[in-house]
């Protein structure tokens, strides 16, 4: 039985047990995310004549 809260708080604490039951995690970073990430900064995005310029990821060899 989940216990009824009437404070914000423990609303609050109601709806951040349900996301965790249902798989939804808070800010823990994967470290795979983390350097697909910085690769993609690295090598992808690119600054000239004063505009930032992003290739698209998802796609190949797309200027």
């Amino acid at each position: 039985m989940i216990p009824q809260y009437h404070t914000s708080e423990g609303m609050a604490l109601e709806r951040f047990w349900n996301c965790e039951i249902i798989g939804i995690k808070g800010d823990e970073k994967d470290e795979t995310v983390i350097k697909y990430l910085q690769n993609y900064q690295d090598n992808f995005i690119s600054f000239s004549d004063g505009k930032y310029c992003a290739e698209l990821p998802w796609k190949q060899d797309h200027p």
